[in-house]
């Protein structure tokens, strides 16, 4: 499924970042794992009431830094955390990893600087919208129209993504003296089912209501005593009316997560 997990009261989310060129191994929540260059890990349904802190061990040794660096990062309940792990230090932010209610994509841009910049500015091709970042942080999350563009970095063309209808993502940069490199990593994926295959729901209702308008016409107009027959049709015409406001009640209620 491609719905969103979405913290709820009494669980908490976390995701670890790598905007690094190299593999970063840590041990965190009694678990070992390895992020990939560019990398992303993350605990859906951590339970926690209040604030709970995970420590962590990361080896920073592949990316040139120390063998071992401890700390601990916190997880808030009802709420998703992403962090950035970095040697002595972390930089957290809340996140969003819900869908949009237009359908779509929403992406954020999360920068990893070593060098000293005063603004970095991060643009998609052919669109009139800017993400600017002093040093390392992550911007706002922002909403585009599925397709491919190319990204630029301070005004050069780095690398292209694709953002496809329903995902969100994270963009990844890793700032350095010599090269610029990003990563797209998938924060809630795309949709996988096609809008068209609502169509053979849509012809299957369209019959059955057809040959139920025929039933319950022909009966007005046949079976129905003269006077009657104002009122029958009425009748019918305000159950169908009565059927119709139920759907749009329920529709805009959003009784279950998954409408």
């Amino acid at each position: 499924t491609t719905y969103p997990i979405l913290p709820t009261n009494g669980t908490a989310q976390v995701q670890i970042f790598n905007p690094r060129d190299c593999q970063l191994p840590i041990i965190i929540n009694n678990q070992s794992i390895i992020l990939e260059p560019f990398g992303i890990w993350s605990e859906k349904n951590l339970e926690t009431t209040g604030i709970k802190y995970l420590p962590y061990t990361a080896d920073f040794s592949q990316c040139g830094g120390v063998k071992s660096d401890s700390g601990a990062i916190a997880a808030f309940e009802a709420r998703t955390t992403s962090y950035i792990l970095g040697e002595s230090s972390y930089y957290g932010y809340q996140d969003f990893c819900n869908k949009t209610r237009t359908g779509n994509p929403a992406i954020r841009v999360l920068v990893y600087s070593r060098i000293n910049l005063n603004v970095t500015r991060i643009e998609l091709s052919g669109i009139d919208f800017v993400f600017e970042i002093n040093g390392t942080g992550a911007t706002a999350v922002a909403e585009f129209l599925p397709g491919k563009y190319d990204v630029k970095i301070n005004g050069k063309v780095v690398s292209d993504i694709v953002l496809r209808l329903g995902g969100v993502y994270t963009l990844q940069t890793n700032i350095d003296v010599d090269e610029t490199k990003v990563g797209l990593s998938i924060v809630t994926p795309p949709n996988s089912v096609h809008v068209l295959w609502i169509l053979p729901q849509y012809i299957a209702l369209t019959i059955a209501e057809v040959l139920f308008l025929i039933t319950g016409v022909a009966f007005v107009f046949t079976e129905a005593p003269s006077s009657m027959k104002s009122l029958m049709q009425a009748s019918w015409w305000l159950t169908v009316g009565f059927g119709n406001m139920i759907i749009v009640i329920i529709s805009h209620a959003k009784l279950v997560n998954r409408q």
